[in-house]
């Protein structure tokens, strides 16, 4: 239990962390014993999916640091397919695409571009933010897992990406 409780102090002192080359940041909040909000801002409109993916990823980073494999969503600023994607009874690799297209080095090129092309327009930069409320759960509170996001499988499946963007 002393373990848990330095691991949970060493999470909250990572309040807000610069995620890579594209300057995407998250800041967690604690808004309960087991509940938590996860935003992350950009500044150009084609960075939603992106942050999104870096919301869910962050969720599942902190289950997992509490000790916990699982989380349920309260509230979350993208389409509910995405995270139920991930749900415990949610669709398998083989059933169905991820919301969350695959990254390759074409596709981070033209993303580069069109920030840059954005960016570079002068345009007043105004700031577009993701958002995920979520609950740890503990195993027993799963239910039928329709609910129930697994972050082992939301580490496992946006690793890549986040790995590029760090």
């Amino acid at each position: 239990m002393r373990a848990r409780g330095m691991l949970a102090l060493a999470v909250l002192g990572v309040t807000l962390v610069g995620c890579g080359a594209v300057k995407f940041q998250y800041k967690d909040r604690q808004l309960g014993a087991r509940t938590w909000e996860v935003r992350s801002t950009a500044v150009w409109p084609g960075a939603a999916p992106d942050l999104r993916r870096f919301v869910l990823y962050r969720a599942a980073e902190l289950t997992r640091a509490f000790g916990y494999r699982y989380f349920a969503v309260r509230a979350y600023s993208g389409d509910a397919a995405e995270h139920r994607y991930f749900a415990v009874n949610g669709p398998r690799r083989d059933s169905g695409p991820s919301p969350f297209p695959a990254v390759t080095e074409e596709s981070e090129e033209a993303a580069v571009r069109a920030r840059n092309r954005y960016l570079s327009t002068g345009t007043d930069a105004r700031v577009h933010e993701q958002y995920v409320k979520f609950r740890i759960l503990d195993t027993a509170e799963i239910g039928d897992g329709s609910e129930a996001v697994d972050a082992e499988r939301v580490l496992r499946e946006l690793q890549a990406f986040i790995n590029r963007r760090r």
